[in-house]
């Protein structure tokens, strides 16, 4: 999981005009009504309509690919040649929870349906079957529940790959497996499934690759071939570190020692 930086680039039409057309419809609704929205004894009295066709626009789709370099926000794994990826609300628009034992509480953050800082483009299994409704922030209590309340002095658990922290500060990799030594980021690793089996081994084929480079540099280094061989594999390294390879967050960690030398 690296940081996204959205800086530059031009928020699609359809999310500004569209969008925020709706998204004024649907903050008059809940001011009008608030409490039809929550839950009343198993039952939803009155549900927001959110739109795929503009959240989820060709435009807003594309854009997020580009920024993202076709990787996915949380797995850093390329989608497109597999999937056609999701467009993921990093904050909840229906519901949320707070963990796994929580119930779901309603309404969810209705009025980021649209806005271009809460979307991203994700691979479908860390949307839908890991991250989901789910969102668990430290105090509850200061949740914001409409667009009246900041949400900036929430303090997600979940690190967002646009946001203010940075998650290669949270998540480090032995070999292909994940961990963290802070809350937040163990809680986005087990969340989101950061560390399920088959992304662990489809990062550790990639990641012998280059060890076996750098075997070479070993067994070569009182060789005449050494300088070609370190160059080699140098250069092989900083094309894994590279924003928009696969897993680059996953490589700067295992290789550190030379990030220097390129």
């Amino acid at each position: 999981m690296i940081k996204i930086s959205k800086a530059g680039f031009e928020i699609p039409k359809v999310l500004v005009e569209d969008g925020l057309l709706l998204r004024d419809e649907y903050v008059l609704m809940y001011t009008n009504s608030p409490g039809g929205f929550h839950l009343d004894d198993d039952k939803i009295r009155t549900k927001f309509s959110f739109c795929s066709k503009i959240y989820g626009h060709e435009d807003v789709k594309d854009l997020l690919k580009h920024v993202q370099n076709d990787k996915c926000c949380f797995c850093e794994a390329k989608i497109s040649h597999i999937a056609y990826g999701d467009v993921e609300h990093f904050r909840p628009k229906a519901a949320y929870k707070n963990g796994e034992n929580s119930d779901y509480v309603y309404p969810g953050y209705y009025w980021l349906c649209y806005d271009w800082g809460n979307l991203y483009f994700s691979c479908q299994i860390c949307n839908q079957r890991f991250k989901g409704n789910y969102f668990p922030i430290s105090d509850s209590g200061i949740r914001a529940c409409s667009i009246v309340r900041d949400i900036s002095f929430e303090d997600p658990l979940f690190l967002d790959p646009g946001g203010t922290d940075d998650p290669e500060h949270h998540i480090y990799f032995d070999g292909a497996i994940p961990g963290s030594n802070t809350v937040k980021g163990k809680t986005t690793i087990k969340y989101l499934g950061l560390d399920r089996e088959e992304l662990n081994e489809d990062r550790l084929t990639s990641l012998e690759r280059l060890r076996c480079l750098e075997r070479i540099v070993w067994l070569t280094a009182d060789s005449m071939n050494a300088v070609v061989a370190r160059r080699a594999f140098l250069d092989q390294l900083e094309t894994c570190v590279s924003n928009w390879s696969e897993y680059s967050s996953m490589f700067k960690s295992n290789f550190s020692k030379y990030l220097k030398e390129i």
